[in-house]
């Protein structure tokens, strides 16, 4: 199976007009082992507009020395818009290069829950959002990083199985989006993926968190149409959990929702490339 990589940048707010507002000038714990959980490599990267951070933390060095970290060097030859404007135009950058070369394997990563870009460079197209509330496991920032690695190394079939079962959710979404439903195979699949992630995780005695994700897919299909009729274009379509995840949550109210919508995504993505955005917000410690 390809390599998936994921673009990180810091917990960062940007503002009307493309300004910045850093929370913090590194990524955090949280989000290093996000992106080593549930990808084979990421890449933070850096440019001489706006440098955030030094990526030569212990953590950050030591993925780098087992290759999964990179920092990427953007050098803008004019620039024009705020220090926020720089650095989405960056991620935007790299992973259009990156797949260039790898064609559909890379995705950006941002903190919170809403997909934000700059009109300047970006077009307005149609999107899927499938959001995942209160049910990924993630690693706790406290887990030391070898353990996440021994972990993905022994339990490689569950994670593959996660992988090829999202996979499948994008299919199915993006393809037959009216067959969706509470009981839809390919989401009661995904479900018990869910539940053997965190029965592994649960066995290994790793500390986890839980995640709520949105993918953002683009629709290159033809089924805008068939979603706005059937739901409406800001309209959710909510699934309860299977019952093998909703026994392992207990009461963590999780769930899954569909919603279609145009937003302001990057020009020219490859057409390989359908899940363009992982938006992501760590609820709570895992107890």
């Amino acid at each position: 199976m390809k390599e998936r990589g994921i673009i990180v940048a810091p917990p960062v707010t940007i503002t009307d007009g493309g300004g910045l507002y850093a929370e913090s000038s590194e990524i955090t714990g949280h989000q290093i082992r996000m992106a080593l959980f549930f990808w084979d490599k990421f890449d933070w990267p850096d440019n001489n507009i706006i440098s955030m951070g030094d990526g030569e933390t212990s953590d950050l060095r030591f993925l780098k020395e087992c290759g999964v970290f990179n920092r990427t060097r953007v050098n803008f030859n004019s620039f024009s818009g705020g220090a926020g404007t720089a650095l989405l135009q960056m991620q935007d950058a790299v992973v259009k290069e990156k797949n260039r070369i790898e064609p559909g394997n890379w995705s950006i990563q941002r903190i919170g829950e809403e997909l934000i870009s700059e009109p300047s460079f970006t077009q307005s197209q149609k999107v899927i959002e499938f959001d995942l509330y209160n049910s990924i496991p993630l690693p706790s920032s406290d887990v030391p990083l070898n353990d996440i690695l021994e972990f993905k190394q022994k339990h490689q079939s569950e994670l593959l199985a996660f992988r090829m079962l999202m996979d499948e959710m994008y299919l199915s979404i993006i393809n037959s989006p009216d067959q969706l439903s509470a009981k839809s195979a390919a989401l009661l699949r995904l479900s018990v993926a869910i539940s053997d992630l965190h029965k592994s995780m649960e066995s290994a005695s790793i500390q986890r968190s839980l995640l709520s994700y949105r993918i953002v897919l683009n629709d290159f299909s033809d089924m805008w149409d068939t979603i706005t009729r059937g739901y409406g274009a800001y309209e959710l379509v909510k699934a309860t959990v299977g019952d093998e995840l909703a026994a392992v949550l207990g009461a963590a109210n999780a769930l899954f929702k569909i919603s279609s919508k145009k937003a302001h995504v990057s020009k020219n993505l490859p057409t390989a490339l359908k899940d363009y955005a992982y938006l992501s917000k760590v609820e709570r410690e895992f107890m």
